[in-house]
């Protein structure tokens, strides 16, 4: 038996679901954390989200917990009220160290081993995987660098077009603290990628190479480097960067924002608003959808299930659709489990609704 589960309910015609841009979460991102309005984080709890990663991740792991208020130390953590910012849907797996290409295929076989379970699908690279001699050497032509990112795009494209109805984030990968010149090269070929076509980046890196007050960090080759203070380790030389608890809790902020993003659409608007009480919307048991109109002669052009990317899922139009009297009703049993806009059209009026549908 199938639970749907309603949320974001604003109503508004459009001629667009999205605007043509990317979605980049970096360090502006961070302080609008405090901006996301009380009223929707219950909603964004709903969102089942999967992050693989190793140490690093570990530590923004900690910080979704002390944001959640459930952790005790640091002090800080007390500030947060128990699960205000509920991440029990947030699932950080911890994954190991199998290098560039054993983490890009462990991903792939990850997201369709648990394809069912989660709406929001993102891996992280490491400091090590940055081709720059911690795993495999960093070469001045970047041969390596560009079978590498090549290797990345092509499996991450093809999660994409496999599954439609499921939203994949990019990454950067994270710093050290002396700068690295593949990591940048391979950085900025995700970057300009993601711009160019419209996906979604947490891109870390940024994150960790600018301080507090906006300062960029880069180190004498213009190459980037982490930010210190956010830093764990401090000794001299050193290569790694593990965020501490101010990094760490950086970067989980970011991250609330992110999921906040992905489910906070922007629409243009033109038209008149179907209004609120023309349709019901039920759902039933034996997996089909049923919607109730009045008047009963109201004419549904259209409807539609988009993804949160904006790709059509399911394409109903008037004709296609049983009715009867004042009902039209259609089976969802191949609805896929995932995140969704629902778009229904009556001439030159529109409703949107948002939804989450799983077992």
């Amino acid at each position: 038996m199938k639970i749907l589960i309603y949320f974001f309910v604003v109503i508004l015609s459009f001629t667009s679901l999205y605007s043509s841009k990317p979605i980049i979460i970096d360090h502006t991102c961070i302080q609008k954390f405090e901006s996301i309005p009380e009223a929707v984080l219950p909603d964004l709890a709903k969102l089942r989200v999967m992050f693989r990663h190793a140490s690093v991740g570990t530590t923004i792991n900690n910080a979704l917990d002390c944001l959640q208020g459930t952790r005790n130390n640091p002090a800080e953590c007390k500030n947060y009220p128990p699960y205000k910012y509920d991440r029990r849907n947030f699932q950080c797996q911890a994954r190991g160290n199998s290098g560039w290409y054993g983490k890009v295929d462990d991903f792939v076989t990850e997201v369709q081993n648990q394809l069912n379970d989660f709406d929001i699908f993102s891996f992280k690279y490491c400091y090590l995987d940055g081709l720059d001699g911690l795993q495999e050497p960093c070469d001045k032509d970047f041969k390596s660098v560009q079978k590498a990112w090549n290797y990345l795009r092509d499996k991450m494209e093809f999660l994409e077009k496999k599954y439609p109805n499921k939203i994949f984030v990019w990454w950067s990968i994270p710093l050290t603290q002396v700068g690295q010149l593949c990591t940048d090269t391979l950085n900025n070929m995700i970057r300009n990628y993601v711009k160019q076509n419209n996906k979604i980046l947490f891109d870390i890196a940024d994150m960790q190479c600018y301080d507090e007050n906006g300062n960029y960090q880069v180190n004498s080759n213009g190459w980037e480097i982490a930010y210190k203070p956010f830093c764990g380790e401090q000794q001299p030389g050193a290569q790694a960067c593990h965020p501490n608890w101010t990094g760490s809790i950086r970067i989980a902020k970011a991250f609330w924002w992110m999921v906040y993003q992905l489910s906070n659409i922007e629409l243009e608007v033109d038209g008149q608003r179907l209004d609120e009480t023309d349709v019901s919307i039920i759902f039933q048991s034996d997996n089909s959808l049923r919607f109730q109109f009045n008047p009963s002669n109201m004419p549904i052009t259209d409807i539609m299930i988009y993804n949160l990317l904006g790709n059509i899922i399911l394409n109903y139009s008037g004709n296609e659709l049983q009715k009867s009297n004042n009902e039209i009703h259609f089976d969802a049993l191949n609805l896929p489990d995932g995140v969704y806009l629902l778009k229904i059209s009556s001439q030159n009026k529109s409703i949107l609704k948002k939804f989450v549908f799983f077992k």
